[in-house]
């Protein structure tokens, strides 16, 4: 479930149709405590350019928008919830392919900067074999910067609950569906998530929803968690909960003018060290480091290491949790 935070029209054209979501903070928070996977959602906005109305002559910009991003979700960008989403979806004439894809670039380079992770590129079809013709360097760099793809195309709006989603791939119906992400050596179906219709119903809501699968089970999606990220670029101890992005405290939202007063309390995520639903990073591309395990037993998803691990009085173990 990605919850959504997005620049939008919402028909009003101040701040550059800039919206912030009240409901976000709220729709997390319960998300969360129901059981379900949910993440922060942005909807880009590249179509706001200098004569855009009330855009005080300033274009929008991949990494202001990341920047807002953060600001305004970065507190749910850490281990326990979905990678956040960037939606490109809003494109006119304003710019060419290829300064679509060089916002699109610049906004995973500032959340990576920032957070230490890259976002899943959210695409429908028409815009992703688009993104087909931008030169061959510049599309590998946007296929590095969104190595997680999510497509959209309603293929089974007709019947939303078709059990056939569970085997069956968007197939290239056109020639440069995916764009560059199924060019070699990529997979030839490179989707991780496919949203494959907007008239879903569910009991007990009144309207379409949109309906996804992923290509894979309920562990294939928990490896699109945030993992749990070594953040100290010196040695330390597992159990000092600084190193760690999860352990950190998170930064609140702040209430942006013109923008609607958020919808219910200010509830945010727990401090906490890596847990055993989390996959566990500890790599610093800067520096050689050891992390040392000295106390208590621990337990984790999985471990990518690529630096030096002592365990020497605690212990760790690695495996999915199988309750």
């Amino acid at each position: 479930m990605l919850i959504r935070m997005y620049l939008w029209y919402a028909g009003r054209l101040n701040f550059s149709q800039r919206f912030d979501d009240h409901l976000f903070v709220w729709n997390i928070t319960k998300a969360t405590e129901a059981g379900l996977l949910a993440g922060p959602y942005h909807f880009a906005r590249p179509d706001i350019v200098e004569t855009t109305p009330q855009s005080g002559g300033i274009a929008n910009t991949g990494a202001d928008e990341a920047d807002h991003f953060v600001e305004m979700a970065g507190a749910w960008m850490r281990p326990g919830y979905l990678l956040p989403v960037f939606d490109l979806d809003e494109v006119d004439n304003e710019r060419t392919w290829e300064e679509f894809a060089q916002f699109s670039i610049d906004f995973s380079d500032r959340i990576f900067e920032l957070t230490g992770i890259r976002p899943m590129m959210y695409v429908n079809g028409d815009y992703s074999s688009c993104l087909e013709l931008v030169p061959g360097p510049l599309a590998g760099e946007l296929v590095s910067a969104f190595p997680v793809l999510w497509n959209a195309r309603y293929a089974y709006d007709a019947n939303p609950h078709s059990p056939e989603v569970q085997t069956a791939h968007r197939q290239n119906t056109e020639p440069r569906f995916y764009g560059p992400w199924d060019d070699p050596p990529n997979p030839t179906h490179p989707w991780s998530f496919w949203q494959y219709a907007k008239t879903g119903s569910l009991i007990g809501y009144g309207g379409d929803l949109d309906f996804d699968v992923a290509q894979g089970d309920i562990e294939f999606v928990k490896d699109h968690l945030v993992p749990a990220l070594w953040m100290s670029d010196w040695d330390g101890e597992w159990t000092e909960m600084e190193n760690w992005n999860c352990g950190l405290a998170p930064v609140p939202p702040e209430q942006g003018p013109g923008q609607e007063d958020r919808f219910g309390p200010l509830t945010l995520p727990e401090e906490r060290l890596p847990g055993p639903g989390d996959t566990v990073i500890v790599y610093r591309a800067e520096a050689e480091i050891t992390v040392v395990l000295s106390t208590g037993a621990h337990a984790v998803r999985k471990l990518e290491l690529r630096e030096t691990l002592e365990i020497n009085g605690g212990a760790l173990m690695i495996g999915p949790a199988t309750s």
